[in-house]
């Protein structure tokens, strides 16, 4: 399987959302491991993954233009953002806003690698002797 920006993104926004929903579900384990209850840590996990995010969704927009992943990003940020300042606002769903923060980054990275895919398949290559003009095929055809 090859490892892109994507992929780790994934990865990075899939443990920010098992993090959150271990911290919610389950108090007294968070309580007796300690690491998983410190703010620091959620800090980190939420700055590797809207960093991740940020780098392979750009990287993925130029390629292919299609601003959705990039929409289901900022969503992402703006439910984080809820969770995180809003805390007096949506009081004990704070953790449940973070794991659906989450989930819809998970969601934009499944998008920007679907849309990428997609524009990938249907860009010429330029060794391909059919993707070049067409007096230059027609050459190629006739020398045949």
């Amino acid at each position: 399987m090859k490892w892109d920006a994507d992929r780790i993104g994934i990865l990075a926004s899939l443990t920010c959302a098992v993090h959150c929903a271990v911290t919610a579900l389950l108090p007294a384990l968070t309580l007796a491991i300690g690491v998983l209850a410190d703010p620091s840590v959620e800090t980190l996990l939420v700055l590797l993954a809207l960093g991740i995010a940020a780098f392979s969704l750009a990287r993925g927009y130029r390629v292919h233009r299609n601003s959705t992943p990039l929409l289901g990003c900022i969503g992402a940020v703006a439910a984080l953002g809820l969770a995180r300042l809003g805390e007096p606002i949506v009081g004990k769903s704070e953790a449940w806003l973070s794991v659906l923060a989450a989930c819809i980054l998970v969601s934009a990275h499944l998008l920007n690698l679907r849309a990428i895919g997609r524009a990938c398949s249907t860009a010429p290559v330029a060794s391909d002797p059919l993707s070049s003009t067409e007096g230059e095929s027609s050459r190629l055809i006739d020398r045949s």
